[in-house]
């Protein structure tokens, strides 16, 4: 029960629906109470399946059908009627600060939108009625952008996100109830990823307790250079034979001399970035305490590393090195891990990334003995 202000920050949900469920509950006369299933429920109902839907919706059918172009038709009359109507009941209760009212009154016209699309089965007029369909879509087109100026004020990159569907820079007031401008819908985009249980139960053990309670548990648990002390066993290794998967087009298939008669099979999917003989003699850097683990009927006893960016994975080469030699966080001596498996879970929960060309682990590098691990191509990323 109850999240703080950097567990919202935290927990990688976007500020939007953050905002959404503030502005949707917000207590305009008392306290309200905070429970993780109602934050799911509004954010699922009305958030993602209410307005996301209608722009989704209207906006890919556009897209679909019409080669993304706006058809043209004559507004309905009624319904243009009943949208103006809310759209000066809104405005009303913002003068008034009513602002919880204001908001929930902008998600009850996108229902109108929802219902007004499914009463009048697009699908079926765009063959069997074409006009009718141009109509409904033409005033459903100018509702998303009616309602993502509405909204504005409370989700501003969830408004400007929707805008730019529509080819409009930026929101303005003035542009409410007017009927010109829109006329290529660009490919949409969903606007928000729907929050399943699995995930709300995860977030609610982590921001369960207080803050205090929290902090001290995560310099137990969540420390990442004591988890790479204690876990990880990092060594460098000699590829002396690479073959392509039987089975997998993009997996190699190599045998990596770990020194002291430890050789190991191990699967990696380099086939994308690297050639065999570019691989093929090369010192590398392979998590070696990984649980062995089958990838498409052949068992790989490891990983080996590499390093990337949006648009680049590079291995981690260490030509200077010895097959056997460990990988350790400056300053420190390596130790042996506590355990003699991991699974790649726990391996991944210590974040190993580059930072100016060198693997860091938080913010200590890692060496083998005096020389610290480097990339040649990825200045800033991730190691994986």
């Amino acid at each position: 029960v109850g999240v703080f202000g950097n567990d919202a920050m935290e927990s990688g949900i976007p500020a939007d629906v953050w905002r959404f469920y503030i502005y949707y509950n917000r207590p305009e006369k008392n306290d309200t109470t905070f429970m993780w299933n109602d934050f799911k429920e509004k954010v699922n109902g009305e958030l993602l399946g209410n307005f996301s839907n209608l722009v989704n919706r209207t906006l890919s059918f556009i897209h679909r059908f019409y080669d993304g172009k706006v058809p043209a038709g004559t507004p309905d009359a009624a319904f243009t009627e009943a949208v103006k109507n809310y759209t000066t009941r809104i405005d009303k209760a913002l003068d008034a600060v009513d602002l919880r009212n204001a908001f929930r009154l902008i998600f009850e016209l996108s229902s109108l939108g929802n219902k007004r699309f499914q009463d009048s089965e697009p699908w079926r007029t765009r063959t069997e009625a074409p006009e009718q369909a141009a109509i409904l879509l033409q005033d459903l087109v100018y509702l998303v952008r009616d309602l993502a100026v509405l909204l504005h004020p409370f989700l501003p990159t969830t408004a400007e996100k929707t805008l730019s569907f529509l080819g409009i820079a930026k929101p303005s007031w003035s542009m409410l109830g007017t009927r010109s401008g829109i006329e290529l819908i660009r490919k949409p985009e969903l606007l928000f990823e729907k929050l399943e249980d699995k995930r709300i139960d995860e977030l609610r053990a982590r921001f369960s307790g207080t803050q205090a309670e929290r902090l001290e548990e995560e310099k137990k648990v969540r420390n990442p250079l004591r988890i790479f002390r204690e876990k990880i066993l990092l060594l460098v290794g000699k590829i002396t034979a690479i073959e392509r998967h039987p089975k997998a087009d993009k997996l190699y298939v190599e045998t990596i001399d770990l020194g002291g008669g430890d050789v190991r099979t191990i699967v990696s999917g380099l086939v994308p970035y690297y050639t065999e003989d570019e691989l093929l003699n090369k010192q590398v850097i392979v998590a070696a305490n990984l649980a062995p683990v089958k990838l498409r009927g052949v068992e790989s006893r490891g990983m080996l590393l590499a390093a990337e960016d949006e648009t680049t994975v590079e291995v981690l080469f260490v030509p200077d090195a010895s097959p056997g030699d460990r990988v350790s966080l400056a300053g420190e001596e390596a130790s042996e891990p506590s355990a003699d498996t991991i699974d790649i879970d726990t391996f991944f929960s210590v974040p190993l990334t580059v930072d100016d060309h060198t693997v860091v682990c938080g913010e200590t590098a890692l060496v083998i003995g005096d020389t610290q691990v480097r990339t040649a191509k990825v200045k800033t990323g991730k190691v994986r």
